[in-house]
């Protein structure tokens, strides 16, 4: 994840539980305030003749206003009537009940906001007034239990009113139908600003966020700068240094990068200079071999001619295994030229029948003293690719080489050439005892040779096949290897664009 996406995903799951956290606080305070506020309010209704009023009049209290009835007023106490002008109960309990349904009745109308009822209840919580309800479970037990004022309702989770019930301080006088008053808001309650508050914390963190983010640009962008940097210096093997920005630690990054880079290079620098070092060596030693090889190769063939018996055998064993030091010393030189040069080969246009004429030619005197007959089968009409004449002749060389090689005595090696179709299949096949399915893919792998190989041909190096296939490779080519259904031993297939 990015660092602008990650910072806005911190300060969101940080700015969640903020929010919360900051809301729940605000509605408990807010409540505890309610709370103290009915409190206060029922302390003066009821010290302001309330309790008088409810000791007089214990079954209607608090008293509803209306036609004929004063706040204050009981049976016998209207102005101007005397006990017959007084409504009677249950006139004054239908009135009570009517302006509850109406709004009126025993509510006060206070500072917070929602209206609030009032009912009395005497020590054995009970109430004479038919209205009051029945005190809650809650509320009982905190009385019961001796405690001064119990609350219940309006909480962060819940939506019931709040009630409080205050133990009075003439609790224990008997007979008192005011031991305990019941004040419970009625209606929707929203506790001072808790609504407001929440825009008000969303839109800080919202500030907060965008702040954060805008703060962030500067230093993404130096950031991705410094990417590119680093990759711009990449490409070139760290020969660029990285330009430092500032005195931070965004430029103590750029720094360290510079640093490493420096030491990459010149560890690189070194194995190159080893590595041309060594290429000049193989190609130096290969030249300076080459020579007397030769010579070596012409003198045993001579002998070979005029000799007879076992010593003629010794012979034709010596020329074959100086034709494989001949050969190996060119697979060295090839190597060599191949990791040299990292750029494609050379297109130059190459005859693919006289390179094959001439691969066959240096291969059959070594066939003929081993008994192997190498057959060449191409067409009568040039057959031109595009190509570095010099490797593609060495991978050819090397596809004959490994069936002459390997071919048992009195074998047959056949060098099949044929274009079609703008394409061209160059076949090496023998008659050989083949090699196992699941062993033909690591013929090409460098160093890899068959366990029944090198029982009978134990100084092999395990590079020809590998160089073909790398040759080809540089020649967008491709290189098949499989059994040859003709001879049944091992087909190498050389395919290819006609240049």
């Amino acid at each position: 994840m990015r660092l602008r996406p990650r910072l806005a995903l911190t300060a969101l799951l940080a700015g969640i539980p903020l929010i919360a956290g900051s809301v729940w606080a605000r509605s408990a305070i807010e409540r505890s305030n309610a709370v103290d506020g009915l409190t206060r309010l029922v302390l003066q209704r009821m010290l302001d003749g309330g309790r008088d009023e409810c000791s007089r009049w214990p079954e209607s209290w608090p008293i509803p206003s209306g036609p004929g009835m004063g706040p204050g007023m009981g049976p016998g106490m209207g102005p101007g009537m005397g006990g017959e002008g007084m409504p009677t109960w249950e006139e004054r309990q239908t009135r009570m009940q009517a302006m509850l349904r109406g709004g009126g009745g025993p509510r006060a109308f206070s500072h917070l906001g929602p209206p609030v009822e009032f009912f009395a209840y005497s020590a054995d919580l009970t109430s004479r007034n038919r209205l009051a309800p029945a005190l809650h479970e809650d509320l009982r037990t905190g009385l019961l239990d001796g405690r001064k004022v119990v609350s219940r309702g309006r909480s962060n989770d819940s939506d019931s009113p709040l009630e409080i019930a205050v133990r009075m301080d003439w609790f224990d006088e008997p007979e008192s139908p005011s031991a305990i008053v019941l004040a419970r808001q009625v209606g929707a309650s929203e506790f001072g600003l808790a609504r407001e508050f929440l825009w008000g914390v969303t839109a800080l963190v919202s500030v907060m966020l965008l702040t954060l983010l805008l703060s962030a640009g500067p230093v993404v962008g130096r950031a991705r700068r410094l990417t590119r940097n680093v990759r711009r210096s990449a490409t070139d093997q760290y020969a660029t240094s990285i330009p430092v920005e500032g005195s931070d630690e965004i430029s103590e990054l750029a720094l360290a990068f510079n640093a490493a880079g420096a030491q990459c290079r010149a560890h690189t620098d070194l194995l190159e200079q080893r590595e041309r070092s060594l290429r000049e060596f193989v190609e130096g030693t290969t030249h300076d071999v080459m020579l007397p090889l030769t010579v070596l190769q012409g003198h045993l063939t001579s002998l070979a001619k005029t000799s007879s018996g076992e010593q003629a055998a010794t012979l034709r064993d010596a020329i074959e295994e100086a034709h494989y030091m001949t050969s190996l010393i060119q697979n060295l030189a090839t190597t060599a030229k191949l990791e040299a040069e990292d750029a494609p080969p050379r297109r130059d246009p190459v005859d693919l029948v006289a390179l094959c004429e001439r691969v066959v030619a240096r291969h059959m005197p070594v066939g003929r003293e081993k008994g192997v007959r190498v057959e060449p089968v191409l067409p009568g009409d040039p057959v031109v690719v595009r190509g570095d004449e010099t490797l593609l002749e060495q991978a050819v060389s090397n596809l004959v080489h490994n069936a002459v090689r390997y071919v048992d005595r009195d074998g047959r090696v056949l060098v099949v050439l044929s274009a079609e179709s703008g394409r061209f299949s160059l076949r090496v096949l023998d008659d050989g005892p083949g090699i196992s399915p699941d062993q033909i893919g690591h013929l090409t792998e460098r160093r890899w040779r068959a366990d029944d190989v090198r029982a009978r041909h134990p100084s092999g190096s395990g590079l020809g096949l590998a160089i073909a296939k790398e040759v080809a490779l540089r020649h967008t080519m491709e290189l098949t290897l499989g059994t040859a259904p003709e001879l049944g031993g091992l087909e190498a297939d050389l395919q290819g664009a006609l240049g």
